[in-house]
């Protein structure tokens, strides 16, 4: 699976830097949910989940992240902090 999600992660920036932003979001959200624990992947779905308007659902998938992978790695909870962080919402990342 990791070279599929490359690939699309690929495919992704493509699509991002040629203005097909909402395409370019869904697959950014497809990559991070294949390789779940790729935080360059995360935070890349974060970002465009942040253009499109979509905080509920990615920080929704961040937080199921880090609720499944938490005991594995910090990472996940690292990047859930700072969606938070990013969204002025810093006393709740405090809370985890």
């Amino acid at each position: 699976m990791p070279d599929h999600a490359l690939g699309l992660y690929e495919l992704a920036g493509v699509l991002w830097s040629v203005g097909e932003r909402e395409s370019s979001a869904e697959v950014y959200r497809i990559v991070c949910c294949l390789a779940d624990m790729r935080e360059d992947y995360a935070r890349s779905y974060f970002a465009a989940a942040r253009w499109r308007g979509d905080m509920s659902g990615a920080l929704a998938l961040l937080r199921g992240r880090f609720e499944r992978l938490g005991g594995r790695s910090p990472d996940p909870a690292i990047s859930y902090f700072e969606a938070l962080e990013l969204l002025d919402r810093i006393h709740e990342g405090f809370a985890i």
